[in-house]
């Protein structure tokens, strides 16, 4: 039998689209033939802010995913991604503030951000498929920040990320 190289690329957030996107993904491969575990094969792409404090993470997150997402992304609709029952109606869903728009991705769980302790916490949630078992495959950082923060926060980041967040994460 060959094996299947498909991989999924998983954008939403919401841990109950995340866990069915996941069986689904799964019930699919077995469909077709290829016996997969819960989460393989699944790259969840994310974006992360980190920083010695949640306000600290969030301005950073401003500054990077949130000015990027404000300024060109919400207005062709990929705010419909993070949309609640409380949201006006009008579509595309769009935030009057920067501010605003970001701490909804950040809400959502889209954009993880706060301590290098408590982003390896949100990745490790996001790990198992958001349920008992799962072992997601790939995390994908789909990283805004660049053009936005300068040269050394994003250098930053990525040091904190490579010797904080990902130790947590080699060996398994």
């Amino acid at each position: 039998m060959v094996a299947c190289q498909y991989k999924m690329l998983l954008f939403p957030s919401n841990p109950v689209a995340v866990r069915d996107f996941c069986r689904k993904f799964q019930e699919e491969a077995a469909n077709a033939g290829f016996e997969r575990q819960l989460g393989e094969g699944i790259a969840a792409v994310r974006d992360v802010a980190i920083a010695d404090s949640y306000d600290e993470a969030f301005e950073l997150a401003v500054r990077g995913a949130g000015t990027d997402f404000f300024n060109y992304f919400q207005h062709f609709g990929y705010m419909e991604n993070w949309r609640d029952e409380t949201d006006p109606e009008v579509k595309p869903l769009t935030f009057s503030t920067v501010e605003d728009l970001t701490k909804r991705i950040v809400d959502k769980g889209w954009l993880l951000c706060g301590t290098a302790e408590s982003v390896t916490e949100q990745i490790a949630e996001l790990k198992t498929c958001y349920t008992e078992g799962g072992n997601l495959e790939i995390f994908s950082w789909n990283m805004y920040a660049q053009g936005n923060l300068t040269t050394e926060e994003t250098v930053d980041q990525l040091r904190l990320f490579g010797e904080k967040v990902m130790p947590h994460f080699t060996a398994q």
